[in-house]
């Protein structure tokens, strides 16, 4: 079995516009290997009304462009202030960028690890949030939007959202099956570590996503990152931003912990415990050649996976090199059990999951707590 190792898995997400400057400066600082894919992001609008009303809020939607790619551990922090400062994503409304720490498995006779980096300069002075965590709902396509607005309200910085297929704890639904659609999507934000609870219980309460057939949620640790906090538009009656404002206060702060809206709701509350709740999982992730996510999904859940939702990237190389791997690309998420880790690594394994035609990048990282139907007690 190919080894594992730590690495750092580093998201950029980026409106649309910006996606050419973003690929420049990575080719720049000498990543080879990119995955890539379209999301939207949403941010709250003020909607006149008449005069005599208070405004209303409303969503509006842009399109943004996301890179993904791998770098040693020990780097992180560098490519990070180096693509903020270059991008100039201290600016609120730009984008996001943000490091996660993953155990990571590469294909046979191909690294995806990124080693061969550049050191910018100028980037020192680039304040990085530490003690995040990335809530990641997956739900039926179409009520994306209505989870993104809870968020929002509850005080998250901008969400994302893409689509998806989900397959496996679906297909063991029964007659059901055929009033849950196949298609998903993916809403994703990045929020203070000290507000996961509370926000997390939000949307479970908001998309009900703890009775059958609604979706997924869970939260994974973020180590570091610049985020998007311009969630907000329209009439500014002050010379600043609120945006600007929290920016500034982060600065003076030296981080966001200063933000924190309530105390964790730990178990002595009542209120995080109203659910039940999956602990200590896994979040497995699979990246494989376009057309070769089924027979990973079917080894996996045999081997003791779950339910999985499935969906289309693509893979460029920044270099001159050439490599055989496919551009058309999918990515297979899942949470899983951590003793059911090696028997699925196994499983894909014995069915040419690292071989050249599919090419297949594994990617774990902890999953402290997700919520789904459990079924009946």
């Amino acid at each position: 079995m190919n080894s594992i190792k730590k690495a750092a898995k580093v998201t950029c997400e980026i409106h649309k516009s910006l996606s050419r400057t973003m690929l420049d400066v990575l080719k720049k600082q000498g990543v080879e290997h990119v995955h890539s894919h379209s999301r939207r992001t949403l941010v709250l609008r003020e909607q006149a009304a008449l005069s005599f009303l208070p405004p209303t809020m409303g969503l509006d939607e842009d399109p943004a462009e996301v890179c993904e790619f791998y770098v040693p551990w020990e780097q992180a922090e560098q490519v990070l202030k180096t693509l903020s400062f270059s991008i100039g994503l201290s600016s609120p409304g730009k984008g996001s960028i943000y490091a996660e720490e993953v155990q990571l498995m590469n294909p046979d006779g191909l690294d995806f690890c990124n080693i061969q980096l550049i050191p910018g300069n100028g980037a020192e002075s680039e304040m990085l949030l530490k003690k995040l965590a990335c809530i990641n709902c997956v739900v039926q396509r179409g009520l994306g939007n209505e989870i993104a607005l809870h968020a929002l309200e509850a005080g998250t910085n901008v969400p994302a959202i893409s689509f998806g297929v989900g397959t496996g704890l679906r297909n063991k639904l029964g007659l059901i099956r055929i009033t849950i659609p196949a298609e998903k999507e993916q809403v994703s934000m990045i929020i203070n570590e000290h507000d996961r609870d509370e926000i997390m219980n939000s949307l479970i309460e908001a998309g009900r996503l703890d009775q059958p057939g609604r979706g997924f949620i869970g939260v994974s640790p973020v180590a570091m990152g610049v985020i998007n906090s311009k969630t907000f538009r329209g009439k500014q009656r002050h010379s600043a931003s609120m945006e600007q404002v929290i920016a500034a206060i982060d600065q003076l702060r030296h981080g966001a912990e200063w933000r924190k809206k309530t105390a964790s709701l730990q178990s002595g509350s009542g209120m995080f415990l109203k659910k039940t709740f999956l602990t200590d999982m896994l979040n497995l992730v699979l990246v494989c050649n376009e057309g070769k996510s089924g027979d990973l999904v079917n080894a996996a859940m045999s081997a003791g996976a779950g339910g999985a939702t499935i969906s289309k990237i693509k893979y460029a190389t920044l270099s001159a090199n050439s490599y055989s791997v496919s551009p058309a690309r999918e990515a297979i998420s899942m949470g899983i059990s951590p003793k059911t880790l090696e028997p699925i690594l196994k499983a894909i394994e014995a069915i040419g999951a690292f071989d050249t035609e599919t090419a297949c990048i594994v990617e774990t990282r902890p999953l402290p707590i997700a919520c789904t139907y459990l079924g009946k007690k």
